[in-house]
């Protein structure tokens, strides 16, 4: 496989001292990438500034025979980063937005100025380096820019309002850098990282910390910033190695009601399914109609009872009948995980039920693995089974808020994924 380079371009990577963006540096570098080394020196929460970090980086790129040079302003004094670029090396071709730093507090208890200090790091920084580099890219016809958005921004934490607002804008912004910036061979993509660095440090287990390494994370930034890449406006959702590009989705639905015309929408049950049916009517018969199949207890979280046992089955049952025939019809893509797993479902804290994935035999299954143990055990509240098989609660995510605890091998349900992308086939 023909190595990704960088000669004759240059790239400028914002706070690069430390973590992702000195990881993304160092990569940059030695694909032949002229480097400016952007970090301000301060704490993780804003405060102080030092020289150390960014000279740090640049001589290690140096000897190691790269090109690099230090800047050490702060975002909001993008211009003079851009500057920086074009006094050394003559041009600029790439800005990874990656400082950052946090001032994490409950809504309640938020100031003016902690929500304004994260929104001027994040968002304001990012718009104004990048702002400065835009005229060069314009000119030029080529140009990459990577914002740095985040889980917080995507799917929400305790004591982020700050910071998850600041991020969840950026997406904003690089959608619509990406339209204005298309017709000039300039592309922006949006990264949502899950990393070990000092920003995530006291938040996530150590044992999980240590698996979280940046140069898992830089590759797929590297490859948004090639010439080759034409991604444009993705949001890619990336950690261990893994990368997914996140999309939006929309409801599908009849054509809007006109005067003389009647909605209506007929519902029916057939197994663990809801059917609807929506049709327009005038005069009594359908005009446009359009159905569509939906699980309604599995999307409302609703327990639904079933007719033969009189007892109240969990909506997560419904997710492991899903995975069941995704796992009978492609049998060869579960038995490549070759693992078996165990899932403990609780219900109010409690233990409602268990389920067994065993992807070595391809068998899906109530109750505890028929023979031997599992490879690695999940412990996850009902809900929460159904919320990340339905995309809306990221694994990763769960797993850093305690909702999701995993015993054993935990690498080995990174595997796990290409079996749920499967199942959402069948909901």
């Amino acid at each position: 496989m023909q190595e990704l380079r960088f000669v004759d371009r240059v790239v400028v990577v914002t706070g690069a001292g430390a973590g992702l963006g000195r990881t993304y540096a160092l990569l940059f570098a030695s694909r032949g990438a002229s480097v400016v080394v952007n970090d301000l020196g301060g704490s993780r929460h804003g405060d102080g500034s030092s020289t150390k970090s960014a000279d740090a980086v640049v001589e290690e790129i140096r000897r190691n025979g790269g090109k690099a040079v230090a800047n050490y302003d702060s975002v909001l004094d993008g211009g003079k980063i851009i500057k920086t670029a074009i006094d050394a090396f003559g041009r600029v071709d790439v800005v990874v937005n990656n400082a950052g730093i946090l001032r994490d507090v409950s809504f309640a208890k938020m100031t003016d100025e902690q929500w304004d200090m994260i929104h001027n790091v994040h968002l304001k920084g990012a718009m104004i380096t990048t702002r400065a580099a835009w005229p060069y890219f314009m000119k030029q016809k080529y140009g990459r820019v990577i914002f740095t958005s985040s889980n917080s921004g995507l799917y929400g934490n305790f004591g982020q309002a700050n910071y998850s607002s600041a991020k969840l804008g950026l997406v904003g912004l690089a959608n619509t850098l990406a339209i204005e910036g298309a017709r000039k061979n300039v592309y922006t993509n949006v990264i949502a990282p899950t990393a070990a660095s000092r920003l995530t440090e006291d938040i996530v287990p150590p044992d999980f910390f240590e698996q979280l390494k940046p140069e898992l994370i830089a590759p797929v930034v590297c490859w948004l910033c090639h010439e080759d890449c034409t991604e444009n406006g993705a949001l890619i959702e990336t950690a261990l190695g893994w990368a997914g590009k996140c999309e939006y989705q929309l409801a599908r639905f009849a054509k809007p009601v006109i005067p003389g015309q009647t909605l209506r929408t007929d519902m029916w049950r057939s197994g663990n399914r809801i059917h609807f049916q929506t049709s327009v009517h005038e005069t009594g018969k359908p005009v446009v109609t359009g159905a569509y199949i939906d699980l309604l207890e599995v999307k409302m979280g609703v327990p639904r009872a079933n007719p033969c046992s009189g007892k109240t089955e969990l909506s997560s049952d419904a997710i492991f009948a899903a995975i069941n025939d995704a796992v009978k019809e492609n049998p060869d893509k579960a038995k490549s995980v070759n693992a078996v797993f165990l899932y403990n479902i609780t219900d109010g804290g409690k233990l409602a039920s268990e389920w067994t994935l065993d992807l070595k035999k391809g068998e899906v299954y109530k109750g505890k693995p028929k023979s031997g143990k599992a490879d690695a055990t999940l412990i996850v509240d009902d809900k929460d089974m159904v919320d990340i098989a339905l995309g809306k609660l990221n694994p990763q995510l769960a797993f850093m808020r305690g909702k999701l605890k995993i015993t054993g091998n935990i690498m080995l349900t990174q595997k796990l994924k290409s079996v749920m992308e499967t199942h959402k086939a069948k909901l």
